[in-house]
């Protein structure tokens, strides 16, 4: 076998021990920890839990579990691609690096505790768990950037230049010089066009769309405060706030941004390939008034599209863009039935707020 067949052939049996709606109902109705964490023990989760039961109590033996399953889950996945393939795994995984950087820049500005920037960690890319660990123990995001550099990180590179040209730069311009950063190296890459390039490259597409979709409607819910806004990012127009290229152009979105309303932006997208999820995600924003319902339904979207890209690139990449947005939805709604658990919250609640596709 060559290219992605020896590795899709893999990643689909890997697929097939994914956890069940009825697996989620059994641990849902664990009722304690100690229950789950024996539950979880005969589910595929039983070897990682056995690695981690020396590292304290119930609930820190659980979620370091989940992270331990996931690092050795992609190493295994690492192995099974070679050359040109493996460097477009690697690029899939980089984004991944951009997620715990983010996510530790921001736990250390809110002073969250160790353990909340660590759960929020997906520990798939270059950085290891050693690495992440020890940037989550900075006293802040400046020491935290400062550290990167000095291990020679290339995501130290993107955070350092940002700095240097405005010293004051808060955690959301670092942020948006991070996206920035990915986007333009894969796309450096991806211009060498290897195998698989091209349904990566609809995958950023996507992933771009979506960061800056949620960048527009917050502007047209809160017109008022884009001033102050483009002030804090040191940008001149909404467009210096855009990352991509995605479906959508900078000059659409920036007419998004323009309109007065969420509701008003959302019939302004009616005809783009996302009218449909953002007119249904309107409906829960109505009731919360809570961008985060919306953001919800296109995180929501994104993990549809990501999943049928296994059967609509049986041979190439899409497999496994698709297995790894499946793994990490499990392990994500595994963290929520620990920490609901945990809290005491009934079986019936804990499958609501599940994100399951039912095939």
């Amino acid at each position: 076998m060559s290219g992605y067949e020896y590795g899709n052939a893999r990643l689909r049996a890997m697929k097939s021990r994914l956890l069940t709606r009825a697996d989620y109902q059994t641990l849902a109705g664990s009722g304690t920890l100690d229950r789950l964490l024996t539950a979880l023990s005969r589910t595929p989760y039983r070897e990682s839990m056995e690695a981690t039961l020396v590292r304290g109590g119930e609930l820190v033996a659980i979620t370091a579990a989940f992270s331990h399953n996931l690092t050795a889950t992609v190493c295994k996945i690492r192995g099974f691609f070679e050359e040109p393939e493996r460097r477009l795994v690697a690029l899939t995984l980089r984004m991944y690096d951009v997620h715990n950087v983010k996510a530790i820049l921001r736990g250390l500005q809110a002073n969250a505790p160790l353990s909340e920037i660590r759960a929020a960690q997906l520990p798939v890319g270059d950085l290891s768990e050693d690495v992440l660990a020890e940037l989550a123990q900075a006293p802040d995001p400046r020491a935290a950037m400062d550290l990167m550099a000095s291990m020679q990180l290339p995501l130290a590179q993107p955070l350092m230049v940002a700095r240097a040209e405005h010293p004051s730069a808060e955690v959301p311009a670092l942020e948006l010089a991070l996206d920035r950063w990915y986007f333009d190296s894969a796309a450096a890459e991806l211009r060498r066009g290897p195998n698989g390039a091209e349904c990566l490259r609809d995958a950023l597409a996507l992933e771009a769309d979506l960061l800056n979709l949620l960048t527009v409607l917050r502007a047209a819910r809160a017109p008022k405060d884009m001033p102050a806004l483009l002030e804090r990012f040191h940008a001149g127009s909404v467009q210096d706030l855009l990352v991509g290229p995605g479906l959508l152009s900078f000059r659409e979105l920036a007419r998004v941004a323009n309109q007065r309303s969420v509701e008003a932006a959302v019939k302004s997208l009616a005809q783009t390939p996302y009218g449909p999820v953002l007119a249904g995600g309107l409906e829960a924003y109505r009731r919360s008034r809570l961008l985060s319902d919306m953001e919800r339904r296109l995180l929501r979207y994104r993990l549809r599209w990501r999943a049928s890209l296994i059967r609509k690139d049986p041979l190439g990449l899409g497999v496994l863009l698709g297995y790894l947005a499946l793994k990490i939805n499990e392990i994500g709604n595994l963290r929520w039935l620990t920490y609901g658990t945990n809290s005491g919250l009934p079986p019936d609640r804990l499958m609501q707020e599940l994100e399951l596709l039912d095939e």
